[in-house]
């Protein structure tokens, strides 16, 4: 992998998250504890079945168990429609943070919405494939958004 392909041009900092959909919440879970030794940060203990693995450091998956009918199946082709429901992108700092905002906005991909949560701010996108994507940004020290928030909700619970 060349990591120098485009220097200094881009704004990202990581990829913040994935989130996965899966029929079998503990046994995908207990894959990417096991395999990869992933660390579970967070589970519910009642429907709705989620979780949260750190698979790197700044990385997490979120796994949401759905009905099977929803979920990729085995058998499924790499290319078929599969278990990724979104990924977060965080960005380098709020410098970033404001200007992709202001690209997506020009573009028509977001409502320029922004979502104060615990850990940061989160800026809902739509891609042109109408894949959702968050742009995130960690919480930093002595900064507020020249821009009104909303109020963190969890995303409603997958079909």
């Amino acid at each position: 992998m060349n990591d120098d392909v485009h220097p200094g041009r881009t704004r990202v900092a990581r990829i913040g998250h994935i989130a996965l959909m899966t029929p079998n919440l503990a046994r995908l879970t207990q894959f990417y504890v096991d395999v990869f030794g992933a660390t579970v940060c967070s589970s519910t203990g009642d429907p709705p079945w989620r979780c949260t693995l750190q698979i790197a450091p700044g990385t997490v998956l979120h796994v949401y168990e759905v009905p099977s009918e929803s979920a990729r199946r085995h058998d499924d082709l790499p290319f078929d429609v599969g278990s990724i429901n979104h990924f977060a992108l965080e960005v380098e700092s709020p410098e970033a943070f404001l200007e992709i905002r202001e690209r997506l906005i020009a573009g028509g991909y977001t409502d320029a919405s922004v979502v104060a949560a615990p850990y940061g701010y989160s800026l809902n996108v739509l891609d042109p494939d109408g894949l959702y994507l968050e742009v995130t940004l960690e919480r930093p020290d002595n900064w507020e958004p020249p821009f009104r928030t909303t109020a963190f909700s969890p995303l409603p619970t997958p079909r």
